[in-house]
């Protein structure tokens, strides 16, 4: 799911984050720590800049994103589908492993077979 965003978006949304640490850093108020160090930047100003430069991407470049990485077909509902199942199957997964039962004892295989007489 993360392959999107490799090859199609990362690299516009990390220059728009970037410039804006830069205009932050260059034009921003500069307050200092007691210890005479700059204060990073707010967790409230960065979750900002994510907002905007998120906002900034193009809607057709992400669902293209998707599409050219061979995730989504036709349209979103193909997508929600996907992803239902696979959050299904991780859940059973999860599900299996916490029982602490392996394949062959959850489907009766590894018991012995009794004979009638």
């Amino acid at each position: 799911i993360l392959q999107p965003a490799d090859v199609h978006w990362n690299r516009p949304f990390k220059t728009a984050m970037k410039e804006k640490w830069r205009q932050w850093l260059t034009e921003g108020e500069v307050e200092f720590t007691r210890t005479g160090e700059r204060k990073s930047a707010s967790y409230d100003m960065v979750v900002h800049w994510v907002s905007q430069c998120w906002k900034a991407l193009s809607q057709d470049l992400v669902a293209k994103s998707f599409r050219e990485c061979g995730i989504v077909g036709v349209g979103p509902d193909e997508f929600h589908q996907r992803l239902c199942l696979i959050l299904q199957d991780e859940l059973v997964n999860e599900q299996e492993e916490h029982s602490g039962l392996t394949d062959t004892e959850e489907e009766g295989e590894g018991e012995e077979d009794v004979e009638d007489d």
